[in-house]
């Protein structure tokens, strides 16, 4: 039989000063950050959502600015510019729900009314918009073919009417439910903030910090 090869152990590292070896939190601590981490899922939720509509917001407006500039549109890249604005805003205000800031949920509410109303004006300056309206060389053009209306240029104001009513309607239901869903969240995040001891609080947000 061979011999066994013993190996050498690793050294055990020194102890820190003041080390005992024994845990400094008792089971009743490890049981209020326990309580306290379930308590900040409401926040943490709040942040997700957050952080993922300033992503979208933010790329949109981008993408908004760069095509405002290649057209170059006054009213079209001070629209762009105020949704970068509005993203910006966003993302400043999820980093302060991810530290449980109470507070930083009335600024994301009223952020999301800012947008909404963004889009209406935007929507009501292209309903009343001459790009909207047929060029009349074009006009003309159909005019000439059989069965057309020379009433095709109202016909398309009218459908410019409804696609951006249609975006007003939509907006007030996505905007503004998101607005009313972030001054909810409010409260619940206060009422974990005053269940949750400072110095667990203070560890928690260096953990969030850090990931």
């Amino acid at each position: 039989m061979e011999p066994v090869k013993q190996t050498a152990s690793q050294p055990t590292p020194p102890p820190l000063p003041g080390d005992t070896g024994q845990s400094p939190l008792s089971e009743s601590h490890f049981s209020q950050i326990r309580q306290a981490l379930a308590a900040r899922q409401g926040a943490r939720k709040t942040y997700r959502v957050a952080h993922s509509s300033a992503v979208i917001t933010l790329v949109i407006g981008v993408l908004a600015v760069v095509s405002s500039v290649a057209s170059w549109s006054l009213f079209n890249l001070t629209v762009s510019l105020a949704v970068c604005a509005v993203g910006a805003v966003e993302y400043h205000g999820a980093k302060r729900v991810r530290r449980s800031d109470a507070l930083a949920t009335r600024l994301l509410g009223f952020n999301q009314l800012a947008f909404l109303a963004v889009i209406i004006v935007y929507c009501i300056v292209q309903m009343f918009s001459k790009d909207m309206q047929l060029s009349p060389e074009f006009r003309d053009a159909l005019a000439q073919l059989p069965g057309k209306d020379r009433g095709i240029n109202d016909m398309v104001g009218k459908l410019a009417f409804v696609v951006y009513g249609l975006v007003i309607v939509l907006s007030i239901g996505f905007q503004g439910g998101m607005s009313l869903y972030y001054f909810t969240r409010g409260k619940s995040i206060a009422a974990a903030n005053q269940t949750t001891a400072a110095w667990i609080s203070r560890l928690l947000t260096l953990m969030d910090q850090s990931t």
